[in-house]
Formats: C-alpha cells, sequence, structure tokens
C-alpha cells in the first residue's frame, strides 16, 4: 500500500508541475482565474492519480489463509510449485488457476514467478472470496521448456489436486481450471484431452485423473498449431511467443 502510495505521489508531483505551469500560462491570458481554482484542480488531479492506486493495491491486498510454495511435482530436481488460497467460507469446490505468460518465463534469479503476480492476485481473491479453493501454479516454461512440457505440468497440477482432496478441504469430483491468455490455452487443453490416470504407474499421483469438470479460459490464443510439422494455422502464422512455446526458435 505505500509503494502505491508513493508511486501516485511522484506522478501528482510530475503531473501537477506541468498542470501548473498550463494554468499560470492560461492566467496570463484569463486575468480573472481564481487561485481557488487551481487548488481544486490540483485535488482533483490527486484523486484521479491516487484513487486508482489505491483502489488496485485493495484488490490485491490478501486476507485469506495462504499455503506457499506447496512442491506438487518434481523433475530432474525441479521443484514444481504452486500456493494454496483457503478461503474462510469453503464451497467444497477447488479451482487450478493459471497465470498468462506468453508461454515463457524470464530467467532472472528475482524474477516474480506465475503463481505471484498481479494478474494472478487479481483474479484469485475474488474467487476465495466467493469459496473456492485455488491452486495458483508455476509451470515449467519457454525458453528451456516446450510443448507438451507446460501442458504436463497442468495434468500433474490436476492430479495432485485430487489426490490430496480430503486434505485441502475439497470434492474430488468438483476440480475446475480457470487461466488467462496463455493460461487461458493451457487450461482449454485440459478440457479436450481425454483426462484418463495411468493405472501402471509408480507414482500413485499420477494414476489420478486430470479431468476437470469445467474450464474458464480468458484471452486465449486460437491461432497456434500443436504439431512441430503441420501447416500454418489459416488464422495466420505463429508468433515469436508460439514459436517459443513449440520450441521452432
Amino acid at each position: 500500500m505505500k509503494k502505491m502510495l508513493s508511486l501516485s505521489f511522484f506522478l501528482f508531483v510530475l503531473c501537477s508541475g506541468a498542470y501548473s505551469q498550463q494554468l499560470t500560462q492560461t492566467e496570463q491570458k484569463i486575468p480573472y482565474l481564481m487561485k481557488s481554482t487551481q487548488k481544486n484542480s490540483l485535488v482533483i488531479l490527486w484523486l484521479m492519480i491516487a484513487l486508482p492506486f489505491m483502489a488496485l493495491s485493495q484488490a490485491l491486498s490478501s486476507s485469506h489463509r495462504i499455503d506457499k510454495n506447496q512442491i506438487y511435482g518434481m523433475y530432474s530436481g525441479l521443484a514444481l510449485l504452486m500456493d494454496v488460497h483457503y478461503p474462510e467460507k469453503p464451497n467444497g469446490y477447488g479451482i487450478l488457476y493459471i497465470s498468462g505468460s506468453g508461454w515463457t518465463a524470464p530467467t532472472e534469479l528475482n524474477a516474480i514467478p506465475l503463481k505471484d503476480n498481479a494478474q494472478t492476485a487479481m483474479y484469485v481473491k475474488p474467487l476465495v472470496e466467493t469459496g473456492y479453493t485455488v491452486f495458483a501454479i508455476n509451470h515449467r516454461s519457454a525458453p528451456r521448456f516446450h510443448y507438451p512440457i507446460p501442458v504436463e505440468d497442468a495434468q500433474r497440477a490436476v492430479r495432485f489436486i485430487r489426490y490430496n482432496a480430503r486434505r485441502f478441504g475439497i470434492r474430488p469430483d468438483r476440480i475446475g481450471a480457470a487461466g488467462g491468455s496463455s493460461g487461458g490455452h493451457l487450461v482449454s487443453l485440459m478440457g479436450v484431452l481425454d483426462g484418463k490416470g495411468i493405472p501402471t504407474d509408480a507414482d500413485s499421483i499420477n494414476r489420478e485423473s486430470y479431468k476437470v469438470q469445467c474450464i474458464v479460459a480468458r484471452a486465449t490464443p486460437f491461432n497456434s498449431d500443436f504439431t512441430r510439422n503441420a501447416p500454418a494455422s489459416p488464422f495466420g502464422t505463429c508468433d515469436s511467443r508460439n514459436r517459443h512455446f513449440l520450441g521452432r526458435i
């Protein structure tokens, strides 16, 4: 909240300086312009800048319980992490949430994970307030990992959630998936693939189905071809992010 107010104050100072200069020029042309008008205008300018930042800060703040960095899978020593967001009054339904990222992930050590970014916070909060238990995940991404690995991570996450449904306080037959942009694409694939478990797998989690009962896909890409040698889509060729996802560049 303090950072938001500091930023809004900086923008206020920056804008008010330019605005004051404009008013000074106007006063030279209109001598009867009152100083009170300038003061009122600056107050309005402050509110216009500060209120959106304050509203965003309020939207992103969370008062519910969060179990951070739950490991839902391990691959060659790399931990796949999820945050579990618990509502005050759970309705028994679970939702897997995947943030949009263009199927890529920054490689810097101080990069913000998918499950911790502002998009995730903005969309998870109202779901939790409605009573849903939300599972926000990280998944492996380009440039290091390519299709079908992000899809497999999403499948693993649902299997993990279903296997631990009692622990999370949800019904194993009431699991949905939601996401935006590339996250919406991944949950869409969850909705059209067969969802079967692997009965012979040594890992009991992988024996669970990854089938979801509902998907909500926001701003989902629709012009990607999902095989390496497929012809160009009739809607256009893959852009650079699609190519990263497919491992073509």
